[in-house]
């Protein structure tokens, strides 16, 4: 099986950065999001929409033996799982990180909140877009491709015996064996919160540095191996324990079949999906940059737009006689 989820944006062809000239957009189009307080739809892009099959490859056997009043069944159950994530794909954008760049209003400007002890209302999230005065920005860096992996074995034995013309048993057994999820390349790091590091799958005792890491982030951050950390290159160990007795019964206490007594028990294993592992850390420095930029309060409002913007004359007006005030105070919460 293949799902591919797919999103195309509207305008495809419109390159954000020429707007935005800050946004280091690699091969993605469209227009940056706008999230507006009060307001729902406003200005959701997709971009290029790069497609992220997820493919499921299953295979599957049973036998069946029937010998006198037994039933004896066996099977196997194995798939293989490969989620990939493309550059520019939806999957990496995250929650508050997109590659088109995010603007969020909240009316913190019009509503006069940005200086202390004067007269404040709620104001307009949608005047403070026409202002040019968002509340936060933020963008992520060149994004790059992605393959996480796995595979599920489950293998089970049973059998249904017919003890007497009123009593029927069934008892088996079932394995279930998944292995860690693992991200291709190793583009993949955890936080090793004993030595304040960031660990890399490296079955070695001396890091080396990822040829496929950012630069600048290697150099910003500590790092160390999983093995220095004390831990498997999959980070997650291997539970290769995953026994399920499975039992039950139907009994019929009376010589009639109107009523019948049933009863079973099982253990049971659940799958661990790629978002509870591998997914959720891959976002970890060295491997993609981005920024988010809050503006403080209180403060003097500021606009994001490069004075190249074409915005209306009167929003032109208005952005230029706030860039005579005081820049508000930025902080960088990358």
């Amino acid at each position: 099986m293949v799902h591919s989820p797919n999103h195309t944006g509207q305008n495809t062809d419109f390159n954000p950065a020429t707007l935005f000239p800050q946004l280091p957009i690699v091969d993605n189009g469209g227009l940056p999001p706008m999230s507006m307080t009060g307001y729902t739809g406003m200005f959701t892009d997709a971009g290029k929409g790069y497609h992220y099959p997820k493919y499921d490859i299953e295979i599957v056997d049973n036998f069946t033996k029937v010998h006198g009043r037994h039933t004896f069944k066996f099977g196997i159950n194995e798939t293989g799982y490969k989620n990939f994530t493309r550059q520019g794909g939806e999957a990496l954008t995250g929650v508050t990180i997109t590659p088109l760049g995010g603007f969020t209003f909240n009316g913190q400007w019009s509503g006069n909140r940005g200086w202390p002890n004067q007269p404040s209302s709620q104001g307009n999230a949608f005047a403070d877009f026409l202002l040019g005065l968002p509340t936060n920005t933020n963008f992520a860096g060149p994004l790059t491709n992605y393959q996480i992996s796995t595979r599920d074995w489950e293998f089970y034995g049973q059998d249904t015996f017919q003890v007497t013309s009123k009593l029927t048993l069934n008892y088996g057994l079932r394995y279930v064996y998944q292995p860690p999820w693992k991200v291709r390349d190793n583009r993949v790091t955890y936080l090793d919160l004993k030595n304040n590091k960031f660990a890399i799958p490296q079955d070695s005792a001396t890091f080396t540095p990822p040829p496929l890491a950012v630069p600048s982030l290697l150099a910003a951050y500590p790092y160390e191996t999983t093995q220095q950390a004390g831990w498997p290159a999959s980070y997650s160990i291997h539970d290769t324990n995953n026994y399920g007795p499975r039992f039950g019964f139907a009994y019929r206490p009376f010589s009639g079949t109107r009523t019948v007594l049933r009863g079973g028990y099982g253990v049971y294993y659940d799958f661990v999906r790629s978002n509870a592992s591998a997914y959720q850390n891959i976002f970890n420095p060295p491997w993609r940059t981005g920024s988010t930029w809050s503006s403080a309060l209180p403060g003097r409002p500021t606009s994001p737009f490069p004075a190249g913007s074409d915005l209306p004359e009167s929003i032109s007006r208005q952005r230029t006689k706030r860039a005579c005030l005081e820049s508000p105070d930025l902080h960088d919460r990358a």
